[in-house]
């Protein structure tokens, strides 16, 4: 079993938890600048290529629910034509997770690896599972202890789904998925 369990190869259109923490399970965030500097680089390399449905920051691991854009969508960023775009997808997030180590451990005069690694990802094949995988990402605040009111646990996309606010979220979708909002906070309150 293990990690390698988790480590399937990102394909266009099909949908993903991705999810990873700190090595030995150290602090991957200490402070409200490394969330927010490490959601700007999300924003930068991951959200070309994909779409966002939900996150959840903790201090020492993260969530994401994705898909992968359609070919044609990567198509249009990739940097060297006839690139594979396995190829592609992974070294998008290997950047992304690079930019943000090197970021937090000069921020924290460290050194060395800060995630596990391999990054791990599964495939979510139904919408039942996509459904069950929102909230479970977002009920990580309560599970840990760190906040019992998910529309207080800022580092989240809870808070932001709920709202008028604008996001970086595909938030009509995931409220689609639960019917209308108020069935979203609904099986978030009662999950």
């Amino acid at each position: 079993m293990g990690k390698k369990k988790y480590t399937e190869v990102l394909e266009p259109d099909k949908f993903y938890h991705v999810f990873n923490r700190g090595i030995n399970g150290e602090r991957i965030f200490s402070g409200k600048e490394n969330y927010i500097y490490f959601l700007s680089l999300l924003q930068k390399h991951i959200v070309p290529i994909v779409k966002i449905y939900c996150y959840c920051l903790l201090p020492n691991h993260f969530h994401f629910l994705i898909q992968i854009k359609s070919e044609n969508e990567i198509q249009k960023v990739l940097t060297k034509p006839n690139t594979e775009i396995s190829n592609f997808l992974s070294k998008q997030f290997s950047n992304f997770f690079n930019a943000y180590s090197q970021a937090y451990n000069k921020s924290q005069g460290r050194t060395g690896r800060l995630f596990e690694q391999p990054f791990r990802r599964k495939n979510i094949h139904t919408e039942e599972y996509l459904k069950k995988t929102i909230l479970y990402i977002h009920q990580n605040p309560k599970k840990h202890s760190i906040e019992s009111n998910l529309a207080n646990y800022p580092y989240s996309s809870y808070p932001s789904i709920i709202s008028n606010q604008n996001t970086f979220i595909s938030k009509s979708n995931v409220i689609n998925w639960f019917e209308d909002l108020q069935n979203f906070i609904y099986c978030h309150e009662n999950y």
